[in-house]
Order: C-alpha cells, then structure tokens, then sequence
C-alpha cells in the first residue's frame, strides 16, 4: 500500500531533483547495488520519500532479473516510477555518470605501470574497503531478517573468509564469485529445510 505522502513525493519530484539525486548516489556508492542497500533506503525511502521500504525492495529484486547491470536497472527503475521513460533515462545515465567521468580522467592522467606499482596498494586497500561495505549490509539483513541459527552462523562464517580472502590478497572478484556460489548453496539449504520443518 502506497501512502499519500509517498505518492505526493513522487508526483511532485522533478526530472532535475532525478538527474541529481542519481548523480550523487552514482558518485558517493560503492560494493554496487547491494552494497549500498542502506544508503539506496536512505536517500530514496526516508530523504526523497519516492518509494516505500517495500517498493524499494522489490525493486531491487526486479533488478537482478532485468537483462542489463543490476544497479543501472534498478535506477531505470526508479526513474521510470517518478518520470516515466524521461526519468528511466536521465537516473540510470546519471548514476554511471561519475564513474563514467573519473574513468575517462583516469585514462588521461594515470600511467597504466603505476596500475602493479605505486597505486597497488591503493587498489587492495580499496578492495578492503568493498568488502567492508558488504560486511555491513549483510549484518544489517541478518537483523531485519527471520532467523534460522545454523544457516546464520553458516553465512557469518562465509563473509568472514570472504572478506579475510580478500585482506590476504586474494583478488576481489575471485573472492566474491566463491563467495557467491557458496552463499547461493548455503540460502538454498536453508530454503530446503525451512520447507521440510514447514511440511
């Protein structure tokens, strides 16, 4: 159920305040759709008031099965809500917008060795900070969420050695493809057993 305050707020928003909104969020996120869950609730729930708290997870549901990168969809999304096509376009171009620019600059002013020399360790402790970022939203799901002990302590395991991996030095997209096949088996367990204590 939408409330009135809801509806208001998402009538009277402006191409503009979407066009900002989404550029700010696409300059200050990180971890990607799911690692800014939080911030996503913050901004787009509580500050703008565009969305409830259930719209904006079914949303970012909706996302992951859209052909295209989750977070541009869910920003589509969003805007397409709020402005309909014009919206869809103006937040998914301006969320990829920042990163679009700091890239370009990027190509210009970095030099490709400094890549494996001065900036690795700026690159591995970014990688850290990702998987921080992920720690917390995932402590703040296993909050919200129903609880099942032993499938919760199986997860808390996981993004422990998930993050531990990636401290060591083990590459970040390596880390969290493990992780992901490993945390879809441990869900799928749980989902078995919740079904079987349920039947």
């Amino acid at each position: 159920m939408i409330s009135d305050e809801t509806r208001t707020a998402a009538n009277s928003s402006s191409l503009l305040s979407v066009l900002s909104t989404f550029f700010v969020l696409g300059a200050t996120t990180f971890g990607g759709m799911w690692g800014s869950t939080q911030q996503l609730e913050q901004v787009l729930v509580h500050q703008k008031c565009w969305v409830t708290e259930q719209e904006l997870e079914a949303m970012l549901v909706t996302a992951t099965i859209v052909p295209a990168p989750r977070f541009i969809a869910f920003a589509a999304l969003i805007g397409y809500k709020l402005k309909q096509w014009p919206g869809s376009l103006a937040a998914s171009l301006s969320l990829i917008a920042p990163g679009a620019i700091m890239l370009m600059a990027a190509v210009f002013l970095v030099n490709p060795s400094l890549l494996h020399g001065k900036l690795d360790p700026l690159q591995h402790t970014v990688s850290i900070a990702i998987a921080g970022i992920l720690f917390g939203n995932a402590t703040t799901h296993f909050r919200k969420a129903k609880r099942n002990n032993s499938r919760t302590a199986a997860a808390a395991v996981l993004t422990i050695a998930v993050a531990a991996s990636i401290i060591a030095g083990v590459p970040l997209l390596a880390a969290a493809a493990v992780g992901f096949i490993a945390g879809y088996f441990v869900l799928r367990n749980g989902k078995k057993e919740a079904e079987h204590e349920s039947g």
